[in-house]
């Protein structure tokens, strides 16, 4: 995978992050407590593609949802390292919402295109 470069191309998609732990018990709840999680996304304009940046987060399940509520692609990530996850956003019209949905993390964001 290689991500743009060119910095013009890409566009700030602001994630909101609703949820930031898990209630269940897990050996590693103690360490990622400590950690500051990596949430961010950016809208390619040239590829019409959303970029993730993604860490410290569990297994995620990413998915970019069209203005009419249907799942147009997903993914699914662990995130123990830093990761790049690239989802296609072609057949949106309008706007799309990206959804990242992991065992610590529950975030939404929107952009118009």
């Amino acid at each position: 995978y290689s991500y743009s470069t060119h910095i013009d191309e890409l566009k700030n998609i602001p994630i909101k992050i609703f949820k930031t732990h898990n209630s269940v018990n897990d050996s590693r709840n103690d360490e990622r407590s400590m950690v500051i999680p990596l949430v961010e996304a950016y809208y390619d304009t040239q590829r019409n593609e959303v970029e993730c940046h993604l860490a410290d987060i569990g297994t995620a399940h990413i998915y970019i949802v069209d203005i009419r509520g249907a799942v147009v692609d997903e993914k699914t990530v662990e995130t123990d390292i830093p990761v790049y996850v690239t989802l296609t956003t072609t057949s949106c019209v309008g706007g799309f919402y990206i959804v990242i949905d992991s065992d610590y993390v529950y975030a939404e964001g929107y952009s118009s295109l």
